[in-house]
């Protein structure tokens, strides 16, 4: 979204699913790079727990967003779109995301170390073969920035994408989630989601209260 963009339901998806992706090409490089010579510090091991944990809570929550909030509002507008699919996929991924979770539990467990991050890549991998064609197929039929645009008013997009942001922060801790989204997108793409959190979020919460929560994951962070 630029700056001068309406608010798009379809748009912010988007980059929601760019974030995603790009934790978890940064989740597999790592966990790789960390079994091939070991962390240089337990600072950026405990940072690399935090943020693939963070990233599985993200997914969750945006999938639960999708299953609750955004999937039923737009199963009218769009009746052509497999929603039983979508749902379907979700479930086989939340089983992965749980199996995600317990290997990143055991991460800083030295007597664990390299049998967690060799599992952890391997679900990873699992995981992002799933997540591609699913996030194609969301894209084609849900999130064509062309069809939501004109199927729906500016007030309807504003409020579905409150309805379902809220929805989603109410899964996991926003002090991980809203950082982990905001800076696993490039600068330009992080101002056009900025464009529909709360100022409070943007200038207050995640600068400065929630900063120390988030900080250890910074090394694996875009700038």
């Amino acid at each position: 979204m630029s700056e001068n963009s309406k608010p798009n339901i379809g748009a912010v998806m988007t980059l929601v699913h760019k974030a995603i992706t790009r934790g978890l090409d940064m989740s597999k490089k790592q966990a790789i790079a960390f079994m091939q010579s070991g962390y240089p510090n337990i600072d950026i091991r405990d940072g690399f727990a935090t943020y693939v944990r963070s990233m599985g809570s993200v997914i969750n929550a945006h999938h639960l967003g999708e299953d609750h909030v955004v999937f039923p509002c737009l199963k009218s507008i769009l009746p052509d779109t497999p929603f039983d699919q979508l749902l379907s996929e979700h479930r086989e991924m939340d089983v992965l995301l749980r199996e995600l979770q317990a290997a990143v539990e055991a991460l800083t467990d030295p007597a664990q170390a390299n049998i967690s991050l060799d599992n952890l890549g391997h679900i990873i991998t699992r995981l992002t073969d799933l997540w591609h064609p699913h996030i194609e197929k969301e894209q084609r039929y849900l999130y064509d920035i062309s069809k939501t645009e004109t199927l729906m008013t500016v007030d309807e997009q504003i409020n579905l994408i409150q309805e379902a942001s809220k929805h989603s922060q109410e899964q996991g801790n926003p002090a991980l989630m809203v950082p982990f989204i905001l800076f696993n997108l490039s600068p330009e793409d992080r101002a056009g989601i900025a464009q529909v959190m709360p100022p409070v979020l943007i200038q207050e919460l995640v600068p400065i209260v929630w900063k120390a929560q988030w900080s250890p994951m910074q090394p694996f962070m875009l700038e």
